[in-house]
């Protein structure tokens, strides 16, 4: 694990033990990490650098790289989302995730037009499965009920295990 990672890491256990906590393999986690934020400030050194410029000094040119390294460093640890203070707590999170069930009921909507070949929206029954944690089976069901909100109204079980299985996954990868 690079130093990155490790900064990172340091960060996760302070700020989001949870997520750390939830974490399968946090060796592996935190190296991928600090390998992307050092691959990315490799990439965006040399573009913040620019070419050597005309009669630089050594001197100049170290200085000109050195500040291209800093400036890239802290905008990829900026750019890599890692670095956030707080975790949303279970409320926060059904506040903000956008597979709510609107969004499922309004799916299932869009895929009965979609199965009448009244418009193609590129949805599948996969896609939704794995965006939502359902099984395909209770989501074509969905889909083929005359009312796909009563549907849902009458299988409030599936959808907290869902939800639950939601909260899990967007928690534990933070």
């Amino acid at each position: 694990m690079n130093q990155h990672g490790r900064h990172v890491e340091r960060h996760w256990r302070a700020h989001r033990p949870a997520s750390t906590a939830h974490l399968q393999d946090r060796e592996a986690f935190f190296t991928a990490a600090g390998e992307e934020i050092q691959n990315r400030i490799a990439q965006l050194t040399p573009q913040l650098a620019g070419p050597d410029l005309p009669g630089e000094d050594s001197l100049a040119k170290v200085a000109r790289l050195s500040n291209a390294r800093a400036r890239a460093t802290e905008m990829a640890l900026s750019d890599s989302g890692l670095f956030t203070t707080s975790e949303l707590t279970r409320d926060e999170w059904e506040w903000t995730t956008q597979e709510h069930s609107e969004g499922l009921i309004s799916w299932a909507y869009r895929m009965q037009e979609q199965a009448d070949g009244w418009v193609d929206h590129g949805l599948t029954v996969e896609d939704a499965a794995d965006r939502y944690l359902l099984p395909e089976t209770f989501l074509r069901e969905m889909v083929s009920s005359s009312s796909p909100r009563r549907f849902l109204e009458t299988h409030p079980q599936e959808w907290e295990e869902s939800v639950e299985a939601r909260w899990a996954r967007d928690s534990q990868t933070g």
